[in-house]
């Protein structure tokens, strides 16, 4: 019952519905066998990537919420501006502020088609200032993911070092130890060869801290 309630289970229905729904109801499903696409994200199953991509999404919402907000108000003011600015000259261009966020969206997102561009002197200064705002506004996002996702690998990474620490003090890894090691790789989404070179750098720290300073003779009994 819990599967059954689960985004994928749900996904899965709804990508096997059109086929059954088309026996009874004589309508055009094509559209909703387009959610056959969504399957794709259960792809995250098989790319550690993506799922710590989704957990640093989740993380992260509410300041991707707040840069949201930023942008969105951004581009009220820059459409409220521009069509005071240049509604005037181009009533076709401007018609509405409605219309001028088509004009705020690609200028604040750098995009730049072209279609439409201010010919007033205060349209031209008003846009640049908002090119100028687009720069940093809209890739602060970029950025927060960016760095949260950085955090995410480190601190897994410390989980994964912190165990592999543990097992070697005994001097060697044995199978089982070896197993629980794969596991938590595994569970963590970190790729074998980094789990290899942080066994190796524990065990040669673990090797030269049962060294004596001096001689360099062992100091274990």
């Amino acid at each position: 019952l819990k599967y059954v309630r689960s985004p994928l289970a749900i996904i899965d229905l709804l990508a096997v519905a059109p086929f059954y729904l088309s026996l009874f109801i004589a309508i055009d499903l094509r559209y909703l066998r387009a959610v056959r696409l969504l399957r794709l994200l259960k792809l995250s199953h098989y790319f550690p990537g993506i799922e710590i991509f989704g957990t640093v999404l989740r993380s992260q919402m509410p300041a991707l919420a707040a840069a949201l907000l930023v942008v969105l108000v951004l581009i009220l003011v820059s459409a409220i501006g521009m069509f005071s600015l240049e509604n005037e000259l181009q009533p076709d261009a401007f018609p509405s502020v409605v219309a001028s966020i088509w004009w705020a969206v690609v200028t604040l997102t750098t995009v730049g088609y072209g279609d439409v561009v201010p010919v007033t002197y205060g349209g031209k200064v008003l846009g640049v200032f908002i090119m100028l705002l687009g720069v940093g506004v809209v890739a602060l996002p970029a950025a927060v993911l960016a760095a949260r996702f950085s955090e995410e690998i480190q601190a897994r990474r410390r989980v994964l070092t912190a165990k592999v620490a543990d097992f070697v003090r005994d001097g060697s890894i044995n199978i089982t130890e070896h197993g629980e090691l794969e596991s938590l790789r595994r569970q963590l989404g970190i790729s074998e060869k980094s789990l290899r070179r942080i066994v190796d750098l524990e065990e040669g720290r673990q090797a030269r801290s049962a060294l004596c300073p001096h001689c360099g003779k062992s100091i274990r009994k």
